[in-house]
């Protein structure tokens, strides 16, 4: 099956800020070298997986009150041309303060990507390079 990405056409590279003006609020969409690119919607052992992790770690989490853990909705801003919305990630109670209305601002202490074919190139290559030079723990699964 091939999986198609589409992306936002606009003249110039785009911001963070521009991104949260244009993204598409109703579809998963990441801010790649200041380009929108949107995701099509996961397929269905994609989407088990991540409720099951989330699950996973969102009640370890809640249980030590060790921080907040998001779902993939959460926009993470982590350059002003790069700006994600991985699978999963998590905040560390004394690090709550990175999270704003808008999303996150800052590197998460955890991301989790869950690899797709389509995606498994760029989330482990730039994206984690980026994510990288944060210097925080991620994590990818496939």
């Amino acid at each position: 099956m091939v999986t198609t990405f589409s992306r936002v056409e606009v003249a110039e590279r785009l911001t963070s800020a521009d991104f949260f003006r244009y993204a598409p609020e109703d579809e998963k969409a990441e801010l790649i070298d200041g380009v929108i690119i949107v995701a099509p919607p996961p397929l269905d052992a994609h989407e088990r997986l991540q409720l099951f992790l989330l699950r996973l770690l969102g009640d370890f989490v809640e249980l030590f009150d060790l921080g907040e853990v998001r779902g993939s909705r959460t926009a993470v801003v982590l350059a002003d041309d790069q700006t994600y919305q991985p699978d999963i990630l998590f905040i560390a109670r004394e690090r709550l303060n990175i999270i704003e209305e808008r999303g996150i601002f800052g590197p998460p202490d955890l991301v989790v990507e869950i690899l797709s074919a389509s995606t498994a190139a760029h989330d482990r290559g730039a994206k984690f390079h980026t994510y990288d030079r944060g210097r925080r723990p991620r994590s990818m699964t496939h």
